[in-house]
């Protein structure tokens, strides 16, 4: 991020971590350890199901590749985490949907940008972008 901590997809541990840039002490910021879904909550207290990417805007917003849940998970300054993409169930979706009502395929990866937000929707072999609009 801008402050220089690294975030970190802690897969098999089903959380996302934080090495702090002063500190060089790891937190979690999201994930309980627990394979599941949860939403709309602190997301410490929230549950991911392997996650695999992870990225951070310029605003210091994070965003999961919650790859086994077909989710794109953001967890906001205030620690609470939201879906962004996909309904949770794997599938392949035609362009201009809602991020939200679409379907993806286990997404690995994601990238943000001042235009965007970046998916790489793995198993349907595309980049997809959604509008920070």
């Amino acid at each position: 991020d801008v402050k220089g901590n690294i975030y970190i997809a802690d897969t098999g541990n089903h959380k996302i971590r934080m090495i702090s840039a002063v500190t060089r002490k790891i937190t979690t910021i999201a994930g309980t350890g627990d394979a599941g879904y949860s939403d709309e909550l602190l997301a410490t207290n929230a549950q991911l199901n392997n996650p695999h990417g992870v990225a951070v805007n310029l605003k210091g917003a994070v965003f999961v590749a919650d790859t086994n849940n077909h989710r794109i998970r953001k967890v906001n300054r205030e620690g609470k985490i939201f879906t962004v993409a996909g309904t949770g169930v794997a599938g392949f979706c035609p362009d201009n949907q809602l991020a939200i009502e679409t379907t993806l395929n286990f997404p690995h990866g994601v990238a943000v940008d001042i235009h965007g937000i970046y998916i790489a929707d793995t198993h349907n072999h595309m980049i997809r972008w959604i509008s920070h609009q």
